[in-house]
């Protein structure tokens, strides 16, 4: 009850903190640099329902300061031996692979719970979230610290998380809302954006496909060790060695690749299972989305369609056609 109730009062601040973006770029107190962005939100707002099929309504046509870092914080636990996610189940979005927090102490606080219970555990700071159009999401101040391009590619997202849920599927959700956000900024860039833009856009996408490539490797690595007949020991001996082979990777690559130093951070702290759970959640399934969408010759409405009816297979199904990258399926309704 605790939880729910710091949740629910987290919600409420949000909620009660929200100022119509139309009325504050009217405002003449208005911050001239806030004002623009603001504006050009209301563009991206525009172009993803009328262009992009998602959800018209109220969400991110409002503005709220929390006057923090981020929106929530995240945390992620995983067994010592196993790259399987910690679950917990909550009433409307159903079973999730990480517990939030709107408070940073008290993300602390439960993390330091999962650590003494022997559980790897990771927490991450996180700009915004979805209520699934339960609530008007408003843009927050703690999205607006990134370039315009990466906030049109979080608006993308979340109102993807309204487009289309499954309950208790966070991989599967997460990795659809990231595909219809990397295709969408694609296309608003195209349409709204000039060429160095586009260029910049995807030089930075290939250098987060190759840290996310030493991401999965790793964890792939991981995945058999856990599963093979070595006891207990040797396979925690062999978790650390693969898991300073992954960092070496990065000093390595980061030499070839400079851009890669955007993760210093990420790499300059401790890496665990959870810590790669946290990136395969977002990326495992992201590749068969991107077929999918490819399959439909870069289409959104048909996309949604096909995506709609993969959600009516049964999970072990949904999960081999989008690992295989299978774009002709057939699952009953």
């Amino acid at each position: 009850m605790d939880y729910y109730t710091e949740s629910m009062m987290g919600q409420m601040e949000i909620m009660q903190k929200r100022e119509s973006i139309s009325t504050l770029i009217d405002s003449p107190s208005i911050d001239t640099e806030l004002r623009n962005q603001l504006q050009y939100v209301l563009a991206v707002r525009e172009f993803a329902s009328k262009s992009l099929g998602l959800p018209d309504n109220e969400s991110y046509r409002y503005y709220a300061d929390l006057q923090r870092e981020y929106a929530v914080w995240n945390v992620f636990a995983t067994p010592p031996l196993s790259l399987e996610s910690k679950q917990w189940c909550f009433p409307v979005a159903g079973c999730l692979s990480y517990r939030g927090f709107f408070s940073p102490e008290d993300a602390a606080r439960f993390a330091d719970k999962m650590d003494k219970e022997g559980l790897d555990v990771f927490v991450g700071g996180v700009s915004a979230y979805s209520t699934l159009g339960w609530f008007a999401d408003p843009l927050l101040n703690t999205m607006m610290n990134r370039t315009n391009v990466e906030i049109a590619e979080i608006i993308f997202h979340e109102l993807a998380h309204q487009k289309l849920f499954i309950r208790n599927e966070t991989g599967f959700n997460e990795a659809f809302a990231e595909t219809v956000a990397l295709a969408g900024v694609r296309h608003w860039l195209q349409s709204h954006g000039t060429a160095d833009e586009l260029l910049q856009y995807e030089s930075q996408k290939t250098i987060e496909a190759r840290f996310v490539s030493m991401v999965m490797q790793t964890r792939n690595e991981l995945e058999k060790l856990y599963q093979s007949d070595q006891d207990e020991t040797n396979k925690l001996r062999e978790k650390n060695r693969l898991l300073g082979n992954l960092k070496r990777r990065y000093q390595d690559q980061r030499w070839e690749f400079p851009g890669l130093s955007r993760y210093e951070d990420w790499f300059s702290e401790d890496v665990n299972n959870a810590k790669l759970s946290a990136v395969a959640t977002y990326r495992e399934y992201l590749p068969g989305f991107i077929a999918l969408l490819h399959s439909v010759d870069g289409q959104f409405l048909p996309f949604y369609q096909q995506v709609e009816a993969l959600s009516r297979c049964d999970r072990p199904k949904r999960e081999r056609i989008l690992k295989d990258r299978v774009t002709d399926f057939y699952c009953p309704d």
